[in-house]
């Protein structure tokens, strides 16, 4: 990880998506779609602001492809 990576909470992250913190540790357990997994410091979560937006590109990407699909 870059030193100049931006670093999200998980408060943060869940409000992000629009989904509550108990979700956001089952995407961690689960880890749907590729969700990037985060870093543990001292106890608490952080996700890495880039791999979020590649994550969100990929989502886009294969929704693009299954609508030309369809």
């Amino acid at each position: 990880m870059s030193s100049k990576t931006k670093l999200l909470t998980s408060g943060s992250v869940a409000a992000r998506y629009g989904r509550s913190l108990r979700t956001l540790m089952r995407w961690i357990r689960d880890r749907p779609s590729g969700f990037p997994a985060p870093t543990q410091i001292n106890g608490r979560y952080y996700w890495s602001e880039n791999d979020l937006e590649a994550w969100e590109h990929s989502l886009a990407s294969n929704a693009a492809l299954a609508k030309k699909a369809a």
